[in-house]
C-alpha cells in the first residue's frame, strides 16, 4: 500500500502542476501553487499579482491535503529520507505559473510513503516551458 500511496500521492501533483498551467494560460494570468503548513497544498488564481490568496478577490483551484488522512496518509512531501542524496532543488513553498506557461521556479516536490528506497517519488517542472513529469528512486531518478 505505501508504494500505491506513493504512486497516487505524485499523480496528484503533477495532474495540479498541470492544472494550474492549463488555467494560467487559459485565463491569461498568474496562477499561484502554494505548498501550506500541515501537508496541505492550494492551487489559486493570483488575480491582484500578489501571490497571497485573497478570498474576496481570488478564485480557488483546489486545495489537497497530500499528506493528511485520506488515500496519502503517510506521505511526507518536501523531504528525501536519507538513502536518497539531500535534495538541492526541492520545492517546498510556491510556484508561480505565468499565462505563457512558464513557471517561477524550476525544481521538484519531493514525496516519500517510508524509509525504503522504493517508497520515494519526485514530480519535477522545467522553468522555461512549465512542463512536468514525475521519477521514481531507483538508485539514481527514473
Amino acid at each position: 500500500m505505501p508504494g500505491l500511496r506513493a504512486n497516487g500521492a505524485a499523480r496528484q501533483v503533477l495532474s495540479d502542476f498541470r492544472l494550474a498551467r492549463t488555467t494560467a494560460i487559459d485565463k491569461g494570468q498568474r496562477v499561484v501553487f502554494e505548498f501550506l503548513p500541515g501537508g496541505t497544498y492550494q492551487v489559486f488564481v493570483d488575480a491582484n499579482n500578489n501571490g497571497v490568496y485573497d478570498a474576496a478577490t481570488e478564485i480557488m483551484v483546489t486545495t489537497v491535503d497530500i499528506d493528511g488522512s485520506g488515500y496519502y496518509q503517510g506521505i511526507a512531501y518536501g523531504v528525501a529520507a536519507a538513502a536518497i542524496p539531500a535534495p538541492t532543488d526541492a520545492i517546498t513553498t510556491s510556484i508561480l505559473f505565468r499565462p505563457n506557461g512558464s513557471v517561477s521556479t524550476e525544481g521538484a516536490v519531493y514525496l516519500n510513503a517510508g524509509t525504503a528506497a522504493d517508497l520515494h517519488r519526485r514530480v519535477r517542472i522545467l522553468a522555461a516551458t512549465g512542463n512536468a513529469r514525475t521519477e521514481r528512486w531507483e538508485g539514481a531518478w527514473n
